[in-house]
């Protein structure tokens, strides 16, 4: 009986933290990008888009050293970043504009828990196809990426990080 109550007196010494934990889970910024639909081309684009805002903002995102400075960030050159990939939509062809926007959302458990984060969405067109997450901050998951390749073949090229560095230690 005495196991029990020390028992139940550690849960409910432990259990404030471990609810708590689910509201904000993370310092982190996510990016989100929803396609215009599921097609293939606006799949495409949807991860043309990805890399476009990785190598025109990535290097400067990377430098934020906080959630805060990264939610800032996004929103003071929200106006100027929307501009900037409407034109590079229209640069490829694509017949839509996109939308920017900042704001807490709660997201179910994927690559991390499930909790209410900052989030950055880039809507492309209705939005209404399927996306892409990622971590915006801390940037590990900018340095990962999706090469895009409009050679006539599959469309999408994915590249594994870790298979190139087993493939340079075999060497």
């Amino acid at each position: 009986m005495k196991r029990f109550f020390y028992i139940l007196i550690l849960i409910f010494i432990l259990l404030p933290p471990v609810a708590t934990s689910f509201e904000k889970p993370f310092d982190t910024v996510r990016l989100h990008i929803p396609a215009n639909s599921n097609s293939n081309y606006d799949q495409v684009v949807k991860h043309t888009v990805k890399e476009y805002f990785i190598k025109n903002y990535g290097k400067k995102i990377s430098e934020l050293k906080s959630s805060e400075e990264t939610i800032e960030f996004m929103e003071n050159n929200s106006v100027m970043i929307k501009e900037d990939i409407d034109t590079f939509l229209n640069e490829i062809g694509a017949p839509y504009p996109c939308e920017i926007s900042v704001k807490e959302e709660y997201h179910k458990k994927d690559r991390l828990p499930a909790g209410i984060y900052p989030t950055v969405r880039i809507l492309i067109g209705s939005a209404k196809g399927k996306n892409v997450f990622f971590a915006l901050y801390p940037s590990l998951s900018v340095k990962e990426g999706v090469t895009v390749s409009f050679d006539g073949k599959e469309g999408i090229r994915y590249k594994s990080k870790i298979y190139e560095i087993i493939k340079k230690i075999c060497r």
